[in-house]
């Protein structure tokens, strides 16, 4: 029988053997590492990876000039190509070498940026299905639209296709994105994890600048593509001459000329182009209604922006939506434009309503940080190390 002493010292003699086997392991991790591959750096990017630089050795391979500050083990930028998938074979050609010669661990790809890799391990992080969206596309175009589709099958969903079959460990940004990626592409569902996005402490502190007394105010933020529905909710907000109140548009794309039509036609609509990051949040903190009628995907930045600075919010019924509101905002028939201006009409009219589901949606978005999501792919990464060096071990 062992005294009290020796099991204390017994016990303590573990904890410290495996702190050194840990310590060993994370030393031997810093002379591994990753390569962070990603065209121009994403939103979620730009907020995680100082914090990740802190933990891990980063190496970030993009085209982006515009890095976050962060302790890097090295950046490489690459010339911008003309299509994506001359991207991903640039950014493979420099993961292969760094792979062959340098001792690293793995990769963690973004959109189309991993399908060419060959031999080096990868974690790849879906933001959403071009799949998916062709089939969606494929519901609602003519058959003009529908021949257009082939080129972007191509160019889009076949590398997507090759990573999800290939990447070792994949991570979709929500949940119902999990469930596409098993109907399509026959991954098991718990190989999936799900990493929700974020939003920034500086878009809750807006709600905080609110003006209560505010006059209904309606903004829409986001590329002016087919994606974000804005063409046909505007084509029936024009139907609605019962919501009066300004529709402010911000952003730019594609749709631009036809948006610039309808705002030509009624002086409600106000254009106000591409702005920047602290532009658009002074027009947060000003405005009180965030229409998203996104037709694909859901659960986007801007939605969560909105929801944080204090919007009553109004999106389509997708699962991303209904898993980002979670009731503190309205949902409404999918791809029903008027359906949704009448539901705007009534959150105009009604200030209290207002109100509440402002304070609503910006209460929900306190539960989403982008701490919480670089604590969740560190986790990914910690696995993926596992999976490519084996689990740390004690000595």
């Amino acid at each position: 029988m062992t005294s009290r002493s020796e099991d204390l010292r017994n016990d303590v003699g573990s904890e410290l053997t495996a702190s050194l086997a840990e310590e060993q392991a994370i030393a031997h991790r810093r002379n591994r590492p990753i390569a962070y591959m990603e065209d121009k750096l994403s939103m979620h990017s730009r907020n995680i990876l100082p914090i990740l630089a802190e933990r891990f050795p980063i190496i970030i391979i993009t085209t982006d000039t515009n890095i976050p500050a962060g302790e890097y083990y090295d950046v490489i930028k690459v010339p911008e190509k003309r299509y994506e998938m001359q991207m991903g074979f640039a950014f493979a050609k420099i993961a292969e070498r760094l792979y062959r010669n340098k001792g690293l661990a793995f990769a963690y790809t973004y959109n189309c940026s991993g399908f060419a890799l060959r031999h080096v391990p990868y974690l790849h992080l879906f933001g959403g299905s071009f799949l998916k969206n062709c089939v969606e596309y494929y519901k609602f175009g003519s058959w003009l639209e529908r021949i257009k589709l082939i080129p972007g099958f191509l160019h889009y969903v076949v590398p997507e296709a090759i990573t999800a079959f290939r990447a070792k460990k994949v991570i979709a940004k929500v949940g119902d994105l999990r469930d596409d990626l098993v109907h399509y592409y026959g991954r098991s569902y718990d190989s999936i994890d799900v990493i929700s996005n974020g939003v920034g402490e500086d878009f809750l502190n807006l709600y905080s600048k609110k003006d209560p007394k505010a006059e209904a105010t309606i903004l829409f933020t986001g590329r002016l593509h087919r994606d974000k529905g804005i063409v046909p909710f505007t084509e029936a907000f024009l139907e609605h001459p019962e919501i009066k109140a300004t529709l402010i548009v911000v952003g730019d794309g594609p749709e631009m000329p036809k948006m610039i039509r309808f705002a030509a036609s009624d002086g409600r609509i106000k254009l106000l182009g591409k702005l920047n990051t602290e532009e658009i949040k002074g027009i947060l903190a000003r405005t009180n209604i965030f229409v998203f009628p996104g037709i694909i995907g859901g659960f986007s930045c801007s939605l969560l922006e909105g929801m944080a600075s204090g919007h009553a919010c109004i999106a389509y019924d997708l699962k991303g939506n209904r898993e980002a509101l979670q009731g503190a905002g309205f949902l409404v028939e999918y791809y029903q434009p008027h359906a949704f201006c009448r539901q705007l009409a009534q959150v105009v009219r009604d200030k209290q309503l207002r109100q509440r589901y402002s304070q609503l949606a910006h209460e929900r978005a306190m539960s989403f940080s982008w701490s919480a999501f670089a604590d969740k792919l560190s986790r990914a990464f910690d696995e993926m190390y596992e999976l490519v060096d084996g689990p740390m071990r004690e000595s």
